[in-house]
Order: structure tokens, then sequence, then C-alpha cells
């Protein structure tokens, strides 16, 4: 990558780091290290991520209506598979519950997008293993929390660009 394009880049990770931070109505003080850590962890992967990319809706829904929320949008309801696309939605939530495709069947948490097995930092570990039929949010710190799928929260949809896993082949039982 040349030197003008990374700073292209890096550029564009300071400026949506100052929008987030001007968002907040208190202002809290940043070391500059700390700020460095998460401009590096942002730029740390392959895949570029803007803000574009993810949409968390202005409205309410159940985790059933955010498919169509997310294709309205031209996005996909799909979970956050990249650490960037993670650490972006979380600045982008705030305080906020948001959707994400997990869903619970009985031999785990699955997504259509291929997030079946991966691992997953719960607010309450107890919602692990959480009833069948129930549907996963994320707060803006990254923790995933067992709901009722027919709870109104935000919905957080991606850019199918930024999404490149494939469809899963789910078990017959």
């Amino acid at each position: 990558m040349s030197r003008s394009k990374l700073c292209s880049v890096q550029l564009h990770h300071i400026f949506i780091l100052l929008i987030i931070v001007s968002r907040w109505s208190v202002v809290i003080s940043m070391r500059v290290n700390k700020f460095e850590e998460i401009l590096q962890h942002l730029s740390s992967e392959v895949v570029e991520v803007y803000n574009a990319d993810i949409y968390v809706s202005v409205g309410y829904y159940t985790w059933f209506e955010a498919f169509d929320v997310c294709a309205l949008h031209h996005r996909v309801f799909a979970f956050p598979l990249s650490q960037k696309a993670m650490r972006l939605a979380s600045f982008m939530l705030d305080t906020r519950l948001t959707w994400v495709e997990l869903y619970k069947m009985k031999w785990g948490w699955v997504g259509q997008h291929g997030s079946r097995g991966l691992h997953f930092d719960w607010e309450d570990p107890k919602d692990a293993n959480a009833t069948e039929g129930s549907c996963a949010a994320m707060n803006g710190k990254m923790e995933f929390l067992s709901r009722n799928c027919t709870e109104l929260l935000n919905v957080l949809c991606l850019n199918p660009t930024i999404h490149e896993s494939q469809r899963i082949d789910y078990p017959n039982s």
C-alpha cells in the first residue's frame, strides 16, 4: 500500500473516531496511547470497513422484521464476523442494544452467514445456553445477550460486500 493511501486510510479512521467522540454528550478524556490502540486495531485487518458499511436502525423492530429493515437499506442482516466491523459497530451502538442474526437452535447459536460455532462473549454466561427459539442482541461493549425475538430493538445491518462468508449447511436433526 502506498504511503499516501495509508495516510488517507488512517485519516479516514481518525475522522470516524472524531465523529463518534463528538456525539457523546459528556466528553471523556482519552489517553493518547488508548486512541492509538483503537486506531491500530481498526487498521489491523486487510478488509477496509467504513461507517457507510454499517447501518444501525433509528427505529425499533423485532428480530423477524430485521431482515426486511436491512433489505430496505440495501444491507444484509448479518453477524459482523470481522473484528474490525464489530469494533466499528460497537462505537456506533454506544449504549443501544441491537439485533444480530444469531438464532438459538437445539444444537447451538446459528446464523445464516457462517457464524455457527464461533465463540461469543456473553454479558451473562447463562445466555450461551438460552432456550431454543431465542434471538441474540449485541451491546456497545460487543457482548451478546439472549432475548425474546419479539422484543423491539435497533437492527444492525452490514454492507454485503464486506461480508465474505458463504451460507452454511445446518444439521438435519
